[in-house]
């Protein structure tokens, strides 16, 4: 059974309606992200890279600043293995996985002059 979702929902998810269809049909678990977790996200993005802009490499990738290493240990088995290809849904599920492991959300207060 299809529930049908908002565009507003496909679109934190990172997929179209297409994409939608398709993730139900193989099976694979739409990515699922809170509100607020999206917010704090966003916090770290607009200080890592200046917002929601995917940057790729040479060391960082992703909007979040991610290294290939730490990217590999977070992201589900069916996201992209580069972060640069992730969604933004795709890569605040991996950031939530990062933060539970280590206990907290880098630079959720902003950026810091070093």
């Amino acid at each position: 059974m299809l529930r049908r979702l908002s565009a507003l929902t496909l679109g934190l998810m990172g997929m179209t309606a297409h994409h939608a269809v398709q993730a139900i049909r193989f099976g694979v678990e739409p990515v699922r992200i809170t509100h607020a977790a999206l917010v704090r996200w966003t916090r770290v993005a607009i200080c890592e890279e200046g917002g929601w802009h995917n940057v790729d490499g040479p060391t960082y990738f992703g909007s979040l600043g991610w290294t290939w290493a730490t990217w590999q240990q977070f992201r589900r088995a069916d996201f992209p293995k580069n972060a640069y290809h992730a969604t933004v849904a795709q890569q605040v599920w991996a950031a939530q996985r990062f933060a539970g492991h280590y206990g907290f959300v880098p630079d959720r207060f902003g950026c810091y002059s070093y």
